[in-house]
């Protein structure tokens, strides 16, 4: 399928680019043509249905960039470019797809150890990452996509990372209870062998501010492996005046 779509874009824009000359303007036949191809591509890679939300070409170049949602699930919303000269490209399905998955195991957890259900600003950011890149390219081939089938087979072959943003109206509850409840959190990961990359905790007092009141981040796997008891966490916490 690689192969068949790098050569269908030779042949459509052989007479649209070149090195030494400027780009022609794409026709409107063109755009679409490349659009199906870069669908029909993505759906054959992940072997799911998506729906395009916009398409655009980026002027003066070969760039063009896809806006989409899983049919199935209207929240999966990632986006796919494509280097029409290179064949160079690229989607973010997977970095969203994992996260959404990832984000509903953590809510659970986040409000059993924060039982006043303070509001998480935007999303959980939840990030994966390979210690082997070919493992990625592996679960695309096997079609090994959610989380579940990752932890299932390829346990000790990824790390999570967290960063999550906390609107706190109770000004009662001390920082150190904070910290315990983020220790909590990080040992019940640790309990279901997950290790975590890197850990980021900001506290809000209004929704509407762009600087936290506290902050706690954990930058690496050796900053989260020494954390043995929630007051190790002290070193890494700050408050913003």
């Amino acid at each position: 399928m690689k192969i068949f779509f790098s050569m269908l874009l030779v042949v459509l824009f052989s007479s649209l680019t070149a090195c030494s000359e400027p780009l022609t303007k794409p026709s409107q036949v063109d755009r679409d043509d490349i659009q199906l191809l870069m669908l029909k591509d993505l759906e054959a890679k992940y072997e799911k249905e998506f729906v395009v939300e916009e398409f655009e070409y980026q002027p003066n170049t070969s760039d063009y960039i896809m806006h989409l949602h899983l049919k199935s699930d209207k929240k999966i919303v990632f986006f796919a470019y494509l280097n029409s000269e290179t064949g160079n490209s690229g989607d973010s399905f997977l970095m969203v797809y994992w996260n959404e998955e990832a984000s509903a195991q953590f809510y659970p957890l986040f409000y059993k150890n924060f039982p006043e259900r303070p509001l998480i600003k935007g999303k959980p950011q939840i990030s994966i990452s390979f210690k082997n890149p070919n493992v990625k390219e592996k679960i695309i081939k096997e079609k090994h996509l959610t989380l579940q089938e990752i932890e299932r087979n390829y346990k000790d072959s990824y790390t999570l990372g967290l960063q999550i943003n906390v609107v706190i109206k109770d000004t009662s509850v001390r920082p150190s209870d904070y910290q315990n409840r983020i220790f909590n959190i990080m040992k019940e990961y640790k309990s279901k062998g997950v290790s975590l990359k890197n850990v980021s905790f900001l506290f809000y007092d209004d929704v509407e501010k762009e600087i936290s009141k506290y902050n706690l981040h954990l930058l690496n796997v050796k900053e989260v492996d020494n954390i043995k008891k929630a007051e190790d966490l002290d070193a890494f916490w700050h408050e913003n005046f």
